[in-house]
């Protein structure tokens, strides 16, 4: 080998070697990657947002993550994109889950070498405030569920009185029961019933509702620790009371006989004794039910049989007094509740020449126009393409809140959404409120049933799936 060109060679190496190393070590000691900051650095549920990240080593391929602080879980919060700015900064695109945990959340990016970077609690989600959280009542001892059917207008806690549907009970398949201040009492029964459902209190704590046995049903009637049976329209062999009037002068329900039932009104003397009256006799083959009065008894709505139908439901009115005294709301309606002043009915209609069968039916209200006539206004619902009801309306600082229940998209499905709809300033209900459940879980069920003047709504929602708890949530303070 020729000895100058192994020298020459040899200090090309050298050189090589000297202009390289640097470079070597430079990237030995690249920028480490940190995560420092989020801008914003909170969202609410549902949110879709640019968020800016700071921090340093950042390069163009990299990516970012939102993780349950402390955890790996990503599935709360979805980035959809990122964007290189500079080394110190990177823009996310993110989707915030309708569901997602209303926690605190570290930030992680990855670059496209593969080194990492972490900042703790930087990012937090908070409730959407159009979703409101309930309390949970729980179930009476032994029982395996409890759905609230009704309540007083008292305030929560203390004064509020809460009546549910209970099932499986160890004391029996259903008992009537009350909840008051924290703890569920049993109303017991009376004779040979066997099972019961409270289906109504008043303002006094006066509770209605029915108890069964394999051969008869009866209302009932109970305050002040004692029950007593309702009577029964004569020849008739059933009773069911819905609800009692707040002033706690008037209950309402139903007397039948195999074949027919009739919507009746018991009203109480200045003696305590319960007399039993026809509203809506309807003949053989057909029914009227008795579901909702104002607070004096003196107005009922209820449902039944569309005239010469069986198959299409109408809503009706019942004024005492009245000229005429019952009204129809027209066919393919039905009329869940009334506001305290007779002034709003809300329940829901079907499309014209739809069965009871239909899938699709819309929560409405019907207000009283200037010539006494009650006219039909559809409300929104959740998604429009599926059903909604209307189950309760109660004033609220001199406003009128309806609640009850709206059907919403999962997958091929529908799920039930306990809802609110609030007046609007200018007149009207906009888009509804979602009463939600624990956690804001968006695979179980719930529904609204009843509202009270303090702006307490009850109902039930579904804690674990199958198992039905009574639950409140407390309205946000109207406009």
């Amino acid at each position: 080998m020729n000895i100058r060109h192994f020298a020459h060679g040899a200090l090309l190496i050298a050189v090589a070697l000297l202009l390289t190393l640097p470079l070597a070590l430079q990237a030995a000691k690249a920028t480490p990657v940190t995560v420092t900051a989020a801008d914003p650095k909170e969202a609410i549920q549902g949110d879709m947002r640019t968020i800016k990240i700071t921090g340093t080593g950042f390069d163009s391929g990299s990516k970012a993550s939102f993780l349950v602080s402390g955890t790996t879980d990503a599935s709360q919060i979805v980035v959809t994109t990122v964007r290189f700015k500079s080394s110190t900064e990177l823009e996310a695109d993110i989707q915030v889950q309708p569901s997602a945990l209303t926690v605190n959340y570290d930030i992680a990016v990855v670059t496209s070498t593969g080194r990492k970077g972490k900042g703790t609690t930087l990012f937090k989600v908070n409730l959407d405030p159009s979703v409101i959280l309930p309390v949970s009542l729980g179930v009476p001892t032994g029982c395996s569920r409890s759905m609230a059917t009704g309540l007083n207008d008292g305030a929560y806690p203390a004064a509020l009185i809460v009546v549910a549907d209970t099932n499986s009970c160890t004391t029996g398949t259903d008992r009537p029961y009350r909840w008051q201040n924290g703890s569920w009492y049993n109303l017991g029964t009376l004779g040979s019933a066997t099972s019961g459902v409270a289906e109504g209190v008043s303002n006094d704590g006066t509770v209605v509702g029915s108890l069964g046995s394999s051969s008869t049903q009866v209302a009932f009637v109970a305050s002040g620790g004692s029950m007593s049976p309702l009577p029964v329209l004569a020849g008739m062999t059933y009773s069911y009371a819905y609800g009692i009037s707040q002033d706690a002068s008037h209950i309402f329900g139903y007397s039948s006989i195999e074949g027919e039932t009739d919507a009746v009104r018991w009203s109480r003397n200045a003696g305590g004794a319960w007399s039993v009256e026809v509203i809506g006799a309807y003949g053989p083959g057909l029914y009227r039910y008795a579901r909702a009065s104002s607070d004096d008894g003196s107005v009922i709505v209820g449902f039944g049989p569309y005239p010469g139908s069986t198959t299409v439901y109408e809503g009706w009115v019942w004024v005492e007094g009245g000229s005429p005294d019952w009204v129809s709301l027209g066919a393919g309606t039905e009329a869940f509740d009334i506001d305290p002043t007779a002034t709003m009915i809300v329940g829901y209609r079907e499309a014209v020449g739809c069965p009871p069968s239909c899938i699709i039916r819309t929560a409405v209200y019907w207000s009283l126009d200037g010539t006494g006539n009650w006219v039909s206004h559809d409300l929104t619902p959740l998604d429009s393409a599926f059903s909604s009801y209307a189950f309760g309306v109660g004033m609220v600082n001199g406003k009128l809140v309806i609640v009850g229940r709206s059907n919403v998209r999962k997958d091929a499905s529908s799920i039930a959404r306990a809802v609110a709809w609030l007046p609007q300033p200018g007149g009207g209900y906009g888009p509804p409120i979602q009463l939600a459940g624990f956690e804001a879980r968006a695979t179980l069920a719930a529904s609204a049933r009843d509202v009270n003047a303090n702006g307490v709504v009850a109902g039930w929602y579904e804690i674990p799936k199958g198992n039905l708890q009574a639950v409140l949530w407390m309205l946000p303070a109207l406009p």
